[in-house]
Formats: structure tokens, C-alpha cells, sequence
């Protein structure tokens, strides 16, 4: 964060991505979770931000150069109540 010429604290456009980031991400949450009700233009709007800002760990592959064999890696994701996904 940055100050103003007030002394006032502003946020960085990376920071106010990342809080609106997270706010379409706990949304999304409370759709599948808590059962929140949106319709399935929100949905697919919130999975286009989220593309734009979230990286997409689907599908990882490490190669140690040309004629290298490739290495498949695998990703384990912690979520917040321990459980793995």
C-alpha cells in the first residue's frame, strides 16, 4: 500500500484485484456450500474473472529441455478445512 498526499493509505491495483478476486471466490463458495442462490450468467461471469486472475493448475507438465523426457506433476491443493482436493 501506498500513501497519498493526505497520509491516507491507498491500495495498489494488485490489491484491489486480489480483494475483488476473493470476493467472487467466497460467493461462488457460498453458492455451492450454503446453498446462495445465482443465475447461470453469474456463474459463468464469475468463471471468466476468475480465469483472468486465478492461475489455471489443471494441467502441469515440466520438460528438462528437447529430446528430454517429460515429468507429469500433480498438484494437492490444502483448502481451508484441511481436507485435500
Amino acid at each position: 500500500m501506498s500513501t497519498n498526499g493526505t497520509g491516507r493509505r491507498q491500495h495498489t491495483e494488485e490489491s484491489r484485484n486480489k480483494i475483488k478476486t476473493t470476493l467472487v471466490i467466497k460467493k461462488l463458495m457460498a453458492h455451492v456450500l450454503e446453498d446462495a442462490e445465482m443465475s447461470s450468467t453469474q456463474i459463468r461471469a464469475a468463471e471468466i474473472l476468475l480465469k483472468k486472475t486465478v492461475p489455471d493448475l489443471s494441467a502441469t507438465q515440466l520438460t528438462g529441455g528437447e529430446g528430454a523426457e517429460s515429468l507429469p506433476v500433480q498438484i494437492n491443493m490444502i483448502v481451508k478445512d484441511g481436507s485435500k482436493s
